[in-house]
């Protein structure tokens, strides 16, 4: 029996789903490196600082008060653009080889 092209959107979204949660701790660690690591550029590192920044300012561009459910997206966009942008200023060898010293560590547990 065929499946409508509706469920295999929602199928497919639960699994990206769960393959980011999955893959959470790893990114989470990948990032703190990056944040540590001296040869990735300071401007690259300005824009996680500067997205959480304005997380926990008390300017919001919607504000959680008048739209409650859709309150937090602002500071949600704000972090995923901040971690986007250190990743795409950073040099592909530096996050190539952060990536595979965590494959490292989790291959010998």
């Amino acid at each position: 029996m065929m499946k409508s092209s509706q469920e295999q959107a929602v199928n497919k979204r639960q699994v990206n789903m769960f393959r980011i949660l999955f893959h959470l701790p790893s990114f989470i660690k990948v990032f703190g490196r990056l944040m540590k690591d001296r040869r990735v550029p300071w401007y690259a590192k300005a824009l996680p600082c500067l997205a959480i920044a304005y997380i926990i300012s008390p300017f919001d561009l919607i504000p959680g008060i008048l739209v409650p459910l859709i309150g937090g997206l602002d500071d949600l966009i704000a972090l995923l653009l901040g971690m986007k942008g250190l990743v795409a200023l950073t040099p592909r060898h530096i996050i190539d080889e952060h990536l595979s010293m965590i494959d490292q560590k989790h291959s010998r547990a």
